[in-house]
């Protein structure tokens, strides 16, 4: 049986079908504790409260609207899979553990959290995309996934932080950040950046057997306690933004700096200026940047009387 969901946003507005939000679908059951729910290709209707131990398993053409929210959001047991192929639309969904194991899930217009500092979500396998999202609180895996984020937003304070592997990411006009001691582990991985952010805390960063593209986009951290690590990877970037490096740690601590080694580095547009590309905070006792057996080329760059600046090769 068709379900009708309305939300009026003015007392009358019931009378007048322009400025009311009219969404038809079927309801999705009220209970899926240890079960798997296969879903037809229709639109439905969420207002549940116990999918804390379910799998949701959707089939091209498959959207689902509402709210999913598991009563034990704070267990350390409690898992919501997301498989097959699925759209949510305009959900708010909450989980002491996410699972993203479907062919193709894509999630718009929507708000995701996780629980308490032991739980994750993690994606494996398959095809995910973040459209006009908000993700919070637990950390974020993606492992041998692809995965596309635009105009959304994570924010992790709890467990792991950030971790990427064997993956293919994405981002256009979106942010990741890694709170806290939090860590940022990228392994294995193409990553484009455009417009984007991915900044950590006082962790580590790690970007490691990878090829990473940024474009107007930046990697950094606020506290280099833990320094950042660049290895046998393959980046281009430019430095095209006028308030932040590509690459950056901040003020405020001391740590081992940035470490590149076996890599390759190209910068495009930093009137030869590394500061541009790689800048550390001032007033700390960093360790600096050092380069080993990798090189860091600054495209555009020649000898002159008053740039004597070159690619570095080391």
């Amino acid at each position: 049986m068709a379900f009708l969901m309305r939300r009026c946003l003015f007392p009358f507005c019931c009378f007048h079908i322009v400025t009311c939000d009219i969404q038809y679908g079927t309801p999705l059951p009220a209970q899926c504790d240890n079960s798997v729910l296969e879903l037809a290709p229709i639109r439905y209707i969420a207002n549940v409260t116990n999918y804390s131990n379910c799998t949701i398993k959707g089939q091209p053409g498959t959207i689902i609207h509402g709210a999913i929210v598991a009563q034990d959001r704070y267990s350390s047991t409690g898992v919501t899979v997301l498989a097959g192929t699925i759209l949510l639309d305009g959900v708010l969904l909450r989980s002491a553990r996410l699972r993203i194991e479907g062919d193709d899930i894509a999630v718009r217009n929507s708000t995701i959290s996780t629980g308490s500092s032991w739980t994750s979500a993690v994606v494996k396998g398959g095809k995910v995309s973040f459209e006009g999202v908000q993700f919070g609180e637990g950390s974020l895996s993606l492992i041998n996934t692809k995965a596309t984020f635009f105009r959304s937003s994570v924010d992790t304070y709890q467990a792991e932080g950030f971790e990427v592997s064997n993956s293919i990411v994405a981002m256009l006009d979106s942010s990741i950040a890694v709170w806290d001691d939090r860590h940022i582990n990228l392994k294995a991985s193409i990553l484009t950046l455009t417009n984007s952010k991915l900044t950590g805390g006082h962790g580590s960063f790690a970007l490691l057997d990878s090829n990473a593209t940024l474009t107007n986009s930046s990697m950094g951290l606020y506290m280099g306690t833990q320094g950042m690590n660049i290895g046998n990877s393959t980046v281009v970037a430019d430095c095209d933004s006028s308030d932040v490096a590509a690459f950056w740690i901040g003020a405020g601590n001391w740590g081992s700096g940035v470490g590149i080694s076996s890599s390759r580095l190209t910068f495009h547009r930093c009137d030869c200026d590394i500061g541009r590309a790689i800048k550390i905070g001032s007033g700390s006792s960093y360790t600096g940047i050092r380069i080993d057996v990798s090189s860091v080329y600054f495209e555009g760059c020649a000898p002159s009387a008053s740039k004597k600046v070159h690619p570095i090769l080391v």
